[in-house]
């Protein structure tokens, strides 16, 4: 998993943050995979893929969606509309897979909390105090 905080990333007034789901998906629960594997959508198109969450196993989460190179980091929401994130498992193209829900929640609160105390520090620090001799 990969986190990046990108200022600015948009600035339509209209956009909104994508939540992540409270609770981890069960067996059987219905998910979508909103992604363009290698490029074969168009401008404003967006291939929404159904499938179903198919459980844990060692330590990671399995989803039946068709995924190819390219889908990679690309989500997967619930049908409420909330996030988990995927992986292409290769060898098995209409398998995917994805951090477990709890270790993807433990790993962005984390980060968060880092990038907001290296904000408040880099605030706090004035570029001439650096280097001061």
């Amino acid at each position: 998993v990969c986190l990046v905080y990108v200022k600015d990333l948009t600035k339509d007034a209209n956009a909104k943050p994508v939540k992540i789901s409270d609770r981890a998906p069960k067996p059987g629960d219905k998910v979508y995979n909103l992604a363009a594997p290698m490029g074969i959508a168009g401008p404003n198109m967006v291939p929404i893929i159904e499938g179903r969450f198919n459980g844990n196993m060692q330590g990671e989460a399995f989803y039946s969606l068709p995924a190819y190179p390219g889908s990679s980091g690309s989500m997967i929401v619930n049908n409420r509309g909330k996030l988990m994130v995927h992986s292409v498992f290769i060898q098995f193209p209409v398998m995917t897979m994805a951090t477990k829900h709890d270790k993807l929640k433990q790993f962005i609160e984390q980060n968060v909390k880092k990038y907001i105390l290296y904000k408040k520090m880099t605030q706090d620090l004035q570029l001439k105090d650096i280097f001061k001799i």
